[in-house]
């Protein structure tokens, strides 16, 4: 049994994107999937399905026999929006009158400018969390500015198909300190299937590129730190640690290298700033927690 510490960092961390690549399933399997890990052991560790809007009713008729049957909760959905944002609203309003199998209650969005952003901050419905994508290159803090002036959340991008996407430490290490400095809480999304930083193939392809990628332990654990107060130059150590066993979980909190901090401050840390990451493999991260020995 996970630790509580550990526990607390993992709560409803994955979002499950088994559509997208390097995966890319088909809806049908992909709906499958989920609905065995509402009901595995490690369920507590899963959060949303995601889907990009456009293909709802797809979902609606791959999921009319998981959801809505009698003590069955509903489902959590993230959609991805169009270019145009209030494109989606009117398909996210009509899901959720419809459904009440399933829940749309985040969405997700690719800016194009900062200014977009502004404009976009007026359309965002009550109780519906906006998770604005930004570049993965350059400085990320006039973008989460625009962010926290909109009153949306921040996304960042980890990996992909391809090295030359994958970020740097420092520029991961930058977006979590304008995240931590205009109080925005963040999803990270694509490159985290593993929970410590290595080299790993990008695809699942026999010729795929390999190159060093970022752990979701690296970066969760770095932003939990973060807002203690670590300093930047400690974080970053944080973000390019290679060793599982320099983390140690047990019930009371979590140590790293001579820093401790408390299951309960993970938890906040958790719910308020940094919410989780999308993966389009949820058994690839449990795997290697279970090798690591802690599951």
């Amino acid at each position: 049994m996970a630790q509580e510490s550990l526990r607390a960092l993992l709560a409803g961390l994955v979002d499950y994107a088994g559509l997208f690549p390097p995966s890319q399933l088909s809806m049908a399997e992909s709906v499958r999937n989920y609905a065995a890990y509402l009901r595995g052991d490690e369920s507590w560790i899963l959060g949303r399905f995601v889907v990009p809007v456009a293909r709802l009713d797809e979902f609606t008729a791959a999921a009319a026999e998981y959801i809505g049957s009698e003590g069955v909760a509903p489902w959590r959905l993230t959609v991805l929006a169009p270019a145009d944002y209030a494109e989606a609203l009117p398909a996210i309003a009509t899901f959720n009158e419809r459904h009440r199998g399933a829940r749309i209650d985040c969405v997700e969005w690719k800016a194009a400018s900062t200014d977009e952003i502004l404009r976009v901050g007026g359309l965002i419905p009550p109780g519906l969390t906006t998770f604005v994508e930004i570049p993965h290159a350059g400085d990320p803090l006039p973008w989460v500015k625009s962010i926290a002036e909109a009153g949306a959340h921040a996304k960042f991008r980890t990996g992909g198909l391809t090295p030359e996407v994958v970020p740097p430490v420092q520029q991961v290490l930058a977006f979590l300190e304008a995240c931590d400095r205009f109080d925005v809480s963040f999803k990270a999304t694509a490159g985290l299937h593993h929970p410590i930083r290595a080299v790993h193939s990008l695809t699942y392809q026999p010729d795929s590129p390999v190159c060093q990628t970022h752990g979701f332990l690296n970066v969760f654990m770095g932003a939990a730190f973060l807002r203690t107060g670590v300093p930047s130059p400690e974080i970053a150590d944080l973000l390019a640690e290679e060793s599982v066993a320099s983390f140690s979980f047990n019930r009371g909190g979590v140590t790293w290298r001579g820093h401790w901090m408390s299951s309960q401050r993970i938890r906040t840390t958790r719910e308020r700033f940094a919410i989780a990451f999308g993966s389009c493999s949820f058994e690839e991260p449990l795997a290697d927690l279970r090798e690591a020995g802690l599951l």
